[in-house]
């Protein structure tokens, strides 16, 4: 499974890499060619035999060798006695699953991009003459079928087992080497059923968004990783305060008419930067009233609303509030300039 993961992981990075993406922090240097090459061994049953093959040594190797005792000197010792028939039945298992249903066609059709342009033609011509049928050594018809028409029809040529190949190649470099990715969007979508039963037309509707979604999602993912870099987390903190999942405001309640802002279960717009700036006030007759009080304190703040009051009504007191508050915006302003 560890090498089932890596290819799919070096097939995920030479996917990105060919959009234009450099991934710096990715220590993935797998080509093209490596991808193409292990998925086609995985597809035809050869890393599965390379698993076999390293439990038949194990198996070989006498009951006193220490491949039984890989912990010498701890409590868990693998013995042979206790180890033996656990070894065969995993080793069977992998057979089972790696290799025996890789024995047959389709896959073994993809045996054929690897092998010269001759002996694939002459695979392919064995192929032909076998024809269709339903056992392990016929052809498939859905898959292999196809393939092996387009060869009898174009003439069987050279450039036209070259294409084969190709795209047999194609084939391999975006099939998945395990189950791990269709097991997930599965589950995802009948998660999302909630024990109601659907047509297979919405279900077919619904994967097809899932799998475009999830493809959106991972190579936005990448493109943060390159373009932000070591910045990502300090980026995503700044958006988190500017950019909000809903287009409508929160509608104004008694509970959250002071609180909008820290409302979490309210819908917020994207605020724009020109209106998030804040201007300065200007300066107001009370500003005016409170310099020539001298801001005596918020003790006597009541009287000082009640001078402030009187001053206002009487003609003179209202004219030198005035006066002394454009005075006041006037320097403000001279300041601002400077």
């Amino acid at each position: 499974m560890d090498q089932l993961s890596f290819v799919d992981t070096c097939r995920d990075r030479v996917e990105i890499r060919g959009k234009g993406l450099l991934l710096s922090s990715s220590k993935c240097k797998a080509t093209v060619d490596e991808v193409v090459n292990s998925s086609i061994d995985i597809l035809t049953g050869e890393s599965g035999l390379d698993v076999v093959r390293k439990f038949t040594s194990i198996l070989a190797a006498p009951p006193d060798s220490e491949i039984w005792m890989p912990w010498l000197g701890s409590k868990a010792r693998a013995t042979y006695e206790s180890s033996a028939h656990l070894v065969v039945i995993t080793m069977g298992e992998s057979w089972r699953r790696l290799v025996h249903k890789m024995q047959r066609k389709p896959y073994t059709t993809f045996g054929w991009a690897q092998l010269h342009p001759a002996v694939a033609a002459a695979a392919m011509n064995t192929a032909v003459d076998r024809g269709p049928g339903t056992c392990d050594g016929c052809n498939h018809a859905p898959f292999t079928g196809v393939i092996l028409d387009y060869f009898k029809d174009m003439g069987k040529t050279k450039e036209i087992v070259n294409d084969i190949q190709q795209a047999l190649k194609d084939g391999a470099l975006v099939s998945c080497a395990t189950s791990q990715a269709i097991e997930k969007l599965n589950a995802t979508i009948q998660a999302g059923q909630k024990g109601c039963p659907r047509k297979a037309a919405t279900v077919q509707k619904e994967t097809y968004i899932m799998v475009v979604r999830n493809a959106h999602t991972s190579l936005k993912t990448y493109i943060e990783s390159d373009v932000l870099g070591t910045h990502k987390h300090k980026v995503r903190c700044f958006m988190r305060g500017r950019v909000f999942a809903h287009g409508t405001a929160t509608p104004v309640t008694r509970k959250n008419l002071n609180s909008r802002t820290n409302n979490k279960k309210g819908k917020y717009r994207v605020l724009k930067t020109g209106s998030a700036v804040r201007k300065r006030a200007p300066t107001s007759t009370w500003n005016a009233f409170m310099v020539l009080e001298g801001k005596r304190g918020w003790e006597e703040r009541k009287s000082l609303s009640l001078e402030y009051r009187a001053k206002l009504r009487t003609v003179e007191g209202n004219q030198q509030l005035r006066e002394l508050a454009e005075k006041i915006e006037e320097e403000k302003q001279r300041l601002e300039s400077t």
